[in-house]
């Protein structure tokens, strides 16, 4: 590696005295005009400005107000009522329900009777189910959901009845384990 060095002289120390000497004065002369401009500026009376909010205009603020309460709302007023059901027919004494408001059921009723009927022989033990929840749906098929006590909710299946099926017996009652 090449480098070049310079020699150079150290400055005597009585010329850094002097020179430190004449700093001073000017040091303290700038010192001094910045402490009266300090002053003064205290002086000045200060404007606070306005918080952000009070700037908006009333429907930013109702807008604002509304957001922030809806989500208090959602958590405080009920969920709506539980659907009601009612009864439209009974299969050894288990009641086959369907919604309140639901259509009519009425060309269904020889499938879901036959259909609960095979359910309840294809399970002939105590896990017969507490009831049966039928609905249709608009492309011709019928669902019935069978509902078990609490201690045998794992038993608890839907059965989907299609208009055009021959013999319901097949699907009326599916296979222990494939539910």
């Amino acid at each position: 590696m090449i480098c070049s060095v310079e020699r150079t002289t150290p400055v005597p120390v009585q010329e850094e005295a002097q020179n430190d000497a004449a700093g001073e004065p000017a040091l303290a002369a700038v010192s001094s005009g910045s402490q009266s401009q300090l002053k003064e500026s205290k002086s000045e009376p200060t404007v606070k400005k306005p918080p952000f909010w009070t700037t908006w205009d009333t429907p930013t603020r109702v807008l604002l107000a509304l957001a922030l309460v809806l989500p208090l709302i959602a958590i405080f007023i009920p969920n709506s009522a539980p659907s009601a059901f009612r009864a439209i027919t009974t299969v050894q004494d288990i009641p086959v329900k369907t919604t309140e408001g639901h259509p009519d059921l009425a060309r269904w009723l020889p499938s879901i009777e036959m259909c609960v009927n095979h359910y309840i022989d294809a399970y002939a033990d105590d896990s017969d189910p507490v009831e049966v929840i039928a609905t249709a749906s608009q492309d011709h098929q019928l669902y019935l959901n069978y509902i078990h006590s609490p201690e045998f909710t794992i038993e608890n299946s839907t059965v989907r009845l299609v208009a055009s099926q021959e013999d319901l017996s097949r699907i009326c009652a599916p296979k222990k384990g494939s539910k």
